[in-house]
C-alpha cells in the first residue's frame, strides 16, 4: 500500500519506539497513542506529566486498501488535531490534561 500521500512526510518510515533515559529526564511530557505503548511505557520521573490520546493502531486495519488507507487517514488527522490543541494550551498557558 502506500501511505506516503497521507502527509508532507513519508510515514512509512515512522515506528514507534522506545525513549531514552536521558531524553526522558529533560522531557516535561510523556505522551503515548495507543494501549501498547501505554502499558509498556517506562516509569516516567515525577517531574515528567504523562498523557495518553488512545486511538486504535490503523496498521491493526482490515478491509480494502481503500479502507484500510481511510483509518490511517482519520488516525493521522484526528492525531494533528489532539497536538494542535495541546501546543495551543501551552501557548495559553491552561492546564493540559
Amino acid at each position: 500500500m502506500e501511505f506516503s500521500s497521507l502527509s508532507s512526510f513519508i510515514i512509512s518510515q515512522h515506528t514507534s519506539k522506545l525513549l531514552d533515559n536521558d531524553l526522558l529526564n529533560r522531557a516535561d511530557y510523556a505522551i503515548t497513542l495507543c494501549g501498547d505503548a501505554e502499558e509498556r511505557c517506562p516509569m516516567t520521573p515525577p517531574h515528567v506529566k504523562r498523557l495518553h490520546w488512545g486511538y486504535e493502531d490503523p496498521a491493526r486495519a482490515t478491509g480494502t486498501e481503500a479502507e484500510v488507507l481511510d483509518k490511517f487517514r482519520i488516525v493521522r488527522d484526528a492525531i494533528r488535531d489532539q497536538v494542535q490543541v495541546f501546543l495551543s494550551s501551552l501557548m495559553d498557558g491552561a492546564a493540559v490534561r
